[in-house]
């Protein structure tokens, strides 16, 4: 009897031990956001890069993705523009480099540039536009 009981508290411990994950208290969705601050060429003309912003802002929406946020940064020596974009996939995104919402966003942006060509020259224009850029990733926290 008493081995009996020993083997039904040894089962009862491992099955608690065992409880599926959506039995524990599931945990608040996060959202992953990649933030990214530029700052201008001296000579970059700022309304050519707010047209061509557009267009991303545009390919955005096209390929179901969420509006960035883009902040002018007024007290900084060192950058210009903060821009917040919101990762749909998580921190998933990082396992690789073909996520669905990259692949739309592509898609729609070469197709709003003009083709492969139009997308090479904007993203060389955008890049002539740029000192420096720095890309951090952050979560929120339930």
């Amino acid at each position: 009897m008493k081995n009996l009981v020993k083997i039904a508290a040894a089962t009862l411990a491992l099955s608690a031990i065992t409880l599926p994950a959506a039995a524990q208290e599931e945990e608040e969705p996060r959202t992953t956001y990649a933030v990214t601050v530029l700052e201008f060429t001296d000579d970059a003309d700022q309304n050519r890069w707010l047209e061509l912003r557009g267009m991303v802002d545009a390919a955005r929406a096209q390929a179901g993705l969420p509006a960035d946020t883009v902040h002018w940064v007024m007290v900084n020596e060192d950058w210009d523009i903060m821009i917040v974009s919101e990762m749909p996939e998580g921190m998933a995104a990082f396992d690789t480099h073909g996520t669905p919402s990259r692949a739309a966003f592509l898609e729609a942006l070469t197709e709003l540039a003009g083709g492969e060509d139009g997308l090479e020259a904007m993203g060389e224009e955008l890049d002539a536009m740029i000192e420096e850029r720095h890309t951090i990733y952050t979560h929120t926290h339930p």
